[in-house]
């Protein structure tokens, strides 16, 4: 699979309908997985820090057998070009997941995207990784996940740097998001760290991309069956 970080100009309920029409006119296409952000209150602290990124959506479709490009990419390149003002196209290598509650229904999908400053050693980003990745062993809330070192594809059509990592989880519900895992010990002592100019360890760059959705079924354990995920 291959997850597309579109900050979209039109309704994005419009932006997936035509996606999706686009896509199943590809013989052999598989419909991805389409996760607009939640637009949380003006007050909350989430939409406050993270309040430009708040127009995004995260589209994960199908590469082919061989892990290419999605075979729909014909039909649906138009469409992202007119619709969006831009497109983080993403290859993934999945470093590590977990599958806590396969069946979870009703749920929150959060997808964080990171990028590493470019000062940081692989040492170091290794370090930063294991304490991504001990989150769910640490907090319960965390009920299935997967973290992916990420580059960008040849179909991106964003500026800048690309995202160096895609953290995929989900929750039972928003409030979990938002109340035991961003409140958590391990989040404030083993994670913040990273992000924090003061901590003398700071490794990733604090321009980072938060999103989360509501699904009806886990998207992390219908992604799986998706050909050419890592």
């Amino acid at each position: 699979r291959r997850p597309a970080q579109l900050r979209y100009r039109c309704n994005v309920r419009v932006l997936i309908e035509r996606l999706a029409s686009k896509a199943k006119a590809e013989p052999g296409y598989r419909l991805g997985f389409f996760c607009p952000d939640v637009g949380a209150p003006a007050t909350d602290v989430l939409a406050t820090r993270w309040h430009r990124y708040r127009r995004t959506a995260v589209c994960l479709v199908p590469a082919d057998e061989e892990g290419r490009h999605p075979p729909c990419l014909h039909q649906i390149a138009p469409l992202l070009a007119s619709s969006c003002r831009a497109c983080h196209a993403l290859g993934m290598d999945t470093l590590g997941a977990g599958l806590r509650r396969p069946g979870l229904r009703n749920g929150i999908k959060r997808t964080a995207f990171f990028r590493l400053l470019p000062t940081t050693d692989a040492a170091v980003a290794a370090r930063f990784e294991r304490d991504l990745l001990d989150m769910p062993a640490q907090i319960p809330e965390i009920l299935n996940w997967r973290l992916s070192r990420a580059q960008a594809l040849p179909w991106n059509s964003a500026t800048g740097a690309a995202w160096s990592y895609v953290w995929e989880q989900e929750f039972e519900s928003l409030e979990d998001l938002t109340g035991p895992y961003m409140s958590h010990p391990h989040h404030w002592a083993h994670i913040d760290r990273w992000f924090d100019p003061e901590s003398g360890v700071r490794a990733v760059d604090t321009d980072l991309s938060h999103a989360f959705s509501p699904f009806t079924e886990s998207v992390l354990t219908a992604a799986d069956a998706l050909p050419g995920q890592s």
